[in-house]
């Protein structure tokens, strides 16, 4: 299950094809033009659904301006949420895990163990639960807090925030390595593809330095790794948010496709766009797919991709 930048493939749900019959024609005789009958992938973007998103936030000595970053920028990562038709937990925990207050407990704020889509001005909440201040334990346990909040404070202190069969996403957020004591990064690994059994998804992304067992268990999981002090914070949340929301930029065909003969189409609220290829999309042959290279389809539009089939059969 090892995949760095994890998609979420979208089912065709309406798709038609048509082929031409044959003609002989004699050597002078006029050949007409050729009438295509492109065959038609439709894709209806994401549906409801549930996701549990957890993030885990350093707050040692040195993590104040990248706590201030990740509260700034959060609505790049909620908006995909927010407007994605999902039913969504959002909520953070500590790595440190000697504080009593601390330990794999979800941040309580205002009241809020964790973000809702009923909770009031969200992006001001989480901002709450972000700014955990540089007092903690300068031991990080990532790995242990995660492993705490959701196996054993999930039953109390965390109570309600990870649901059976909701989507999954641990995010953490880092600038040193992990120093875990009660699991390594294989052994949290293995835990969480023990829930996936159960989910559509569960992804393990990871702001941190390169050389961390937070990669490990990224790369043993899916999910997203990007370096901390790399990419543009409002990015990165972007990126995160694309993800978590099961919103998709890629969509594989099912059949292969005569590459020059691609159309992509998408239908939004009445409104029908269409886009340039190697400009806004690109087919990739690997996967015999549809790449958008920036846009991202909006939740409940219509994704139609209409091609010629390469060797279809004459009838």
């Amino acid at each position: 299950m090892r995949r760095l930048w994890s998609m979420v493939p979208l089912a065709v749900v309406g798709c038609g094809h048509e082929y031409g019959s044959r003609t002989t024609w004699g050597p002078d005789t006029d050949m007409p033009p050729i009438e295509r009958h492109p065959y038609v992938d439709t894709f209806v973007q994401v549906g409801e659904g549930e996701v549990d998103v957890l993030w885990v936030v350093d707050d040692s000595f040195s993590m104040d301006d990248e706590q201030e970053a990740l509260a700034e920028y959060f609505p790049a990562f909620y908006e995909y949420i927010q407007f994605s038709g999902l039913e969504y937990h959002i909520g953070v925990v500590s790595t440190d895990m000697t504080a009593p207050d601390r330990g794999g407990r979800l941040v309580e704020v205002d009241g809020f163990r964790y973000i809702d889509n009923d909770t009031p001005d969200a992006s001001t909440v989480f901002e709450g639960m972000a700014l955990l201040g540089t007092n903690g334990s300068f031991v990080e346990r990532g790995i242990d807090a995660v492993y705490a909040a959701l196996e054993t404070r999930r039953d109390d202190h965390n109570a309600g925030f990870l649901r059976e069969a909701s989507g999954l996403h641990v995010v953490v957020v880092s600038d040193e390595s992990d120093f875990s004591t009660d699991l390594t990064a294989d052994q949290l690994g293995d835990f969480l593809l023990g829930l996936a059994a159960t989910r559509e998804t569960v992804t393990f992304s990871s702001i941190v330095p390169s050389d961390t067992a937070y990669v490990t268990v990224t790369e043993k999981v899916g999910g997203i790794h990007l370096p901390i002090h790399g990419e543009p914070w409002h990015d990165v949340l972007e990126q995160l948010g694309i993800q978590a929301s099961g919103l998709s930029q890629e969509f594989v065909l099912s059949e292969r496709p005569v590459p020059a003969t691609l159309d992509v189409e998408v239908s939004y609220r009445g409104t029908l766009q269409t886009f340039v290829p190697g400009v806004d999309w690109v087919y990739v042959p690997d996967r015999n797919s549809v790449l958008f290279l920036e846009y991202v389809p909006p939740p409940f539009a219509e994704v139609a991709i209409s091609y010629d089939v390469l060797g279809a059969p004459l009838e």
